[in-house]
C-alpha cells in the first residue's frame, strides 16, 4: 500500500526504480513448456468483505510451505490448507501486531524451507505509537496459531521516519528487509535491514541481532554512485550463503531532504541499469557488498490503464521492482539466477510487464522478456522460477477500455502458454476524485513463489475487483485470487 513514487498519496516523492527487458534471450527448453492449474487450485482468496480495518488497496502476496499457504493483505492474514486452499486460520492484521490505533501496511510473507519457519513483515505508521518496521516469525513450522504461535519484533524507524515499501528475502544466516525511508511524504534514503536468523528457544522468543545498511548520512548507492531506492531482497530456492538484493535505476528525480547539504544527482527520464548487492557474514555480523550494475534496455514510466464501464484510470505502478526469487538453473551448470520483474511503458504509451533472469556473479542478463498486447495494459506482475529451476511462471493483470481487469499467467518466454485465471466483476472506481488522486490505486504488488515439494509448481496471489454488492464498510470491493500453476 505504501510508497507510490509519483502517484502515491503518502510518499509522493518516492524514488522510482526499474529494471530490464525485451523479447529475446529465451531458452528453447522454456519455450516448449505448457501451463496448467495444479490440482484445480485456483480459488478466491481474501476480499474487502473480510476487512475489520481499512485496507485499500489490498497489496496481496503469499507463500507456500509443506503444509500451508499463507496470503497476506494490508488488513488481514489468512492461513490455508495447501492441498485444498481451505481457510483454516485468519486474523485482522492490526490485531496480530497489536497496532491499534496506528495503521499497518505493506505486508510481506515468506517460507524458509531450510529453517522450517515462516517470516512476516509490515510497517506501522501513525497514531500515538512511533513508526516501526514489524517482523514476526513462527515458533514452529505450523503458522495456524495467530495469537501465541509467532514471535514478534519491532524495529524503530527513527524520529519522524517511516520504513516504507518493505521487501522481504533471506539467506542462510540472515533475514533481509529492504525499505525506502521517508520523512513528511518524501523519501530521503533507502536501507537494507539484516536480521540474524531467529534461533529456536523452548517456550520463548530470542531477540535476533539487527543491523541496517544505508542512512541519511551514508546513503545506499547504486552502481553509478547515485542514491539507490526500493532495494528488493530475493527469496531463495534452497540454501543460499549470499543474500541477494536488487534495485533498478530511478527514472524520476529523487526528492532529497532539504535540510541536507548534499545534492543528489538528477535521475534520467528513462532507466537502463540494475544494481546487485549481496549480504554475507556471520549471523550477528553481516556485511553488505555491492556487486555492481547490469545494463538493460531503457524503460520509462507506464501510463495509467483504462477500464470498461468508467472513465477512471488504474494506476499501473512506477517501474520499481516489486519482488525477486533466486534459484539454481540446471541448464547453466547450477548457477544461481535472480528472477524479477516490473511494469514499464509499453507500445503506444501503454504498459507492459518486463521480466529478467539475472546472473548476479557475472552481472549479466541471462533471459529476458516482455508481456505486451496491442490495446491492452499489462501490469502488477509477479514471477518465480520453479523449484527445479528450468522454467519460470509469471502472473499479471490485464485491462483495457473494453475490458474489466483480468488475472492471467504464462510460462516466461512462452506467449502461447497464457491462461486466464479470473475476471473482475466490476470496474474499480472507489478513489478520490481528481486532482486529489488522478488514478484509482491498484495493488502495489502481487506474489509468486516456488513450491518446496513439487518441482514444477509455482504458487501466487493477485488482485481483482469483486461485485459492488460485496463492498465493505468503507465502500471498497476488491478481491484476490490464490492459485498453483504447473509447467507439466
Amino acid at each position: 500500500m505504501a510508497g507510490r513514487g509519483r502517484r502515491g498519496p503518502r510518499l509522493a516523492g518516492l524514488v522510482a526504480l526499474a529494471c530490464v527487458g525485451l523479447l529475446g534471450l529465451v531458452n528453447p527448453a522454456v519455450a516448449t513448456a505448457a501451463l496448467n492449474v495444479f490440482r484445480d487450485l485456483n480459488l478466491p482468496g481474501l476480499a474487502a468483505s473480510d476487512n475489520e480495518s481499512f485496507g485499500e488497496p489490498p497489496d496481496p502476496t503469499g507463500a507456500v510451505s509443506r503444509d500451508h499457504y499463507i496470503e497476506v493483505v494490508n488488513a488481514r492474514i489468512a492461513v490455508f490448507e495447501r492441498d485444498t486452499l481451505r481457510r483454516v486460520a485468519e486474523r485482522d492484521a492490526t490485531a496480530f501486531w497489536d497496532a491499534r490505533p496506528a495503521a499497518v501496511m505493506d505486508p510481506q510473507i515468506a517460507w524458509d524451507d531450510r529453517a522450517r519457519r515462516w517470516y512476516y513483515a509490515m510497517l506501522r505508521s501513525g497514531g500515538a505509537k512511533p513508526n516501526v518496521l514489524l517482523f514476526a516469525w513462527t515458533k514452529t513450522s505450523d503458522p495456524t496459531d495467530l495469537e501465541q504461535g509467532w514471535c514478534k519484533l519491532e524495529i524503530r524507524s527513527g524520529r519522524g521516519l517511516v520504513d516504507d515499501f518493505p521487501k522481504l528475502g533471506f539467506s542462510r544466516q540472515h533475514v533481509l528487509i529492504g525499505t525506502n525511508v521517508g520523512r513528511q511524504g518524501r523519501v530521503v534514503f533507502s536501507r537494507i535491514w539484516a536480521i540474524g536468523k531467529p534461533r529456536a528457544v523452548a517456550g520463548g522468543c530470542d531477540r535476533p541481532p539487527v543491523r541496517s545498511f544505508g542512512s541519511a548520512r551514508r546513503k545506499l548507492r547504486d552502481a553509478t554512485g547515485r542514491q539507490a531506492g526500493t532495494p528488493v531482497p530475493a527469496v531463495p530456492v534452497g540454501n543460499s550463503h549470499r543474500g541477494y538484493v536488487v534495485a533498478a535505476a530511478c527514472v524520476e528525480d529523487p526528492v532529497s531532504d532539504p535540510s541536507e547539504e548534499e545534492e543528489e544527482p538528477a535521475c534520467a527520464r528513462a532507466g537502463k541499469l540494475l544494481t546487485v548487492w549481496h549480504v554475507t557474514g556471520p549471523r550477528g555480523h553481516p556485511r553488505l557488498v555491492r556487486g555492481g550494475g547490469i545494463r538493460v534496455r531503457r524503460f520509462r514510466l507506464p501510463r495509467a490503464a483504462p477500464q470498461r464501464g468508467t472513465g477512471r484510470l488504474l494506476d499501473t505502478s512506477d517501474t520499481r521492482l516489486t519482488q525477486a526469487v533466486s534459484s539454481r538453473d540446471p541448464r547453466r551448470g547450477g548457477r544461481r539466477l535472480i528472477w524479477t520483474q516490473h511494469t514499464v511503458a509499453g507500445p503506444r504509451h501503454g504498459s507492459e510487464a518486463r521480466w529478467y533472469a539475472l546472473d548476479p556473479r557475472r552481472l549479466a542478463v541471462v533471459e529476458r522478456g516482455s508481456i505486451r498486447k496491442r490495446g491492452r495494459w499489462i501490469f502488477n506482475a509477479a514471477i518465480s522460477p520453479t523449484t527445479r529451476g528450468d522454467a519460470a511462471i509469471i502472473n499479471y493483470n490485464v485491462a483495457g477500455s473494453k475490458l474489466l481487469p483480468q488475472l492471467r499467467a504464462r510460462v516466461a518466454g512462452r506467449p502461447n502458454s497464457e491462461i486466464l485465471l479470473a475476471r473482475s466483476a466490476a470496474p474499480h472506481k472507489v478513489c478520490e476524485p481528481p486532482p486529489e488522486d488522478p488514478y484509482c490505486r491498484w495493488g502495489d504488488y502481487a506474489g509468486a513463489v516456488p513450491d518446496p515439494l513439487e518441482p514444477d509448481v509455482v504458487w501466487g496471489s493477485n488482485e481483482l475487483t469483486g461485485p459492488t454488492s460485496q463492498s465493505d464498510a468503507f465502500g471498497v470491493h476488491w478481491t484476490t485470487r490464490n492459485f498453483a500453476l504447473t509447467t507439466r
